[in-house]
C-alpha cells in the first residue's frame, strides 16, 4: 500500500499538521481582545463559545484584531513621508503577545494581528501592497493546507481588506494558507494562530464559514 502524499509548503511538510492541544482550562475560555475595533469579534467569539474577558491577566487567551499598518520601524524598514501607523498599539500588542505567548496561552490573530504575530518572531511585511483591499471587502481565493485544509478543503474565498503582507515569513511559523496571487494568509505556530483573512465577517456564501476559524482557535485549549 503506497503511503499518503505528503504536501509541501515552502519546503515545510504540512499533510499532518494539527494545532496544539498543549492548554487545559475549563469549557468555556476567555479571551481578552487587544482592541475592541468591531462587535463582529465580540459576536463570532460568543457564536463559537468563548466569553469575553476585560482583564488580560486572568484571560485564558488573546485575540489581535485587526487596524492600521504597523511602524516599520519594527521590521527594520525606514519610516517614511506618508506612512500611518500607532507606535503606542503596536507596543502595547507585541508586549500582549509576549505575554500571553510565555504563558502557554492560545492566541489568535486577525489580519493586522497576523502581521503582529510575524513581526514578533522576526518577520517582515512589505508595507504597501494593492489587491486586497478597498471601500469594502475583496474576495480572494485561498489555498488551504494542514487543518484549514481539513475544514475547508483545497480552496475557498475569504473576505480580505489588507494592504501589507507578510514578506519575510517569521521564525518557526507555517503557513495554513496562500491566496492565488502568492500572499500568506494564514500561519501557525505551537499554540498561535494567525489569519490575514476576517473570519469574523466570512458569514454566508460565496465565502468559507469563517466560524470553523475560532472552532480551530478553541481547539487549542483542549487537553
Amino acid at each position: 500500500m503506497s503511503e499518503p502524499k505528503k504536501l509541501f509548503v515552502d519546503g515545510l511538510d504540512l499533510s499532518q499538521a494539527r494545532l496544539p492541544k498543549t492548554y487545559n482550562i475549563s469549557m468555556t475560555p476567555s479571551i481578552f481582545i487587544s482592541k475592541e475595533v468591531s462587535a463582529n469579534y465580540e459576536n463570532a467569539l460568543i457564536r463559537c463559545g468563548f466569553t469575553v474577558s476585560k482583564d488580560q491577566s486572568t484571560a485564558s487567551g488573546l485575540l489581535l484584531t485587526g487596524g492600521g499598518d504597523i511602524c516599520p520601524c519594527l521590521y527594520g524598514e525606514p519610516i517614511q513621508k506618508g506612512d500611518n501607523f500607532d507606535l503606542d498599539r503596536d507596543q502595547y500588542e507585541l508586549y500582549l503577545l509576549k505575554k500571553f505567548y510565555s504563558c502557554g496561552k492560545p492566541v489568535l490573530g486577525v489580519c493586522r494581528g497576523m502581521q503582529v504575530i510575524n513581526v514578533f518572531f522576526g518577520g517582515t511585511l512589505v508595507k504597501h501592497f494593492h489587491g486586497h483591499s478597498g471601500s469594502s471587502d475583496t474576495l480572494v481565493t485561498c489555498k488551504f493546507f494542514g487543518p484549514l485544509r481539513r475544514q475547508f478543503g483545497g480552496s475557498g474565498q475569504v473576505c480580505c481588506n489588507h494592504h501589507q503582507k507578510v514578506k519575510l515569513l517569521g521564525k518557526g511559523l507555517n503557513i495554513l494558507a496562500k491566496s492565488t496571487d502568492g500572499v500568506v494568509e494564514a500561519v501557525c505556530r505551537e499554540n498561535i494562530l494567525g489569519v490575514e483573512f476576517h473570519p469574523e465577517r466570512c458569514t454566508c456564501s460565496p465565502t468559507v464559514d469563517g466560524d470553523k476559524v475560532f472552532g480551530l482557535f478553541k481547539r487549542s485549549f483542549e487537553r
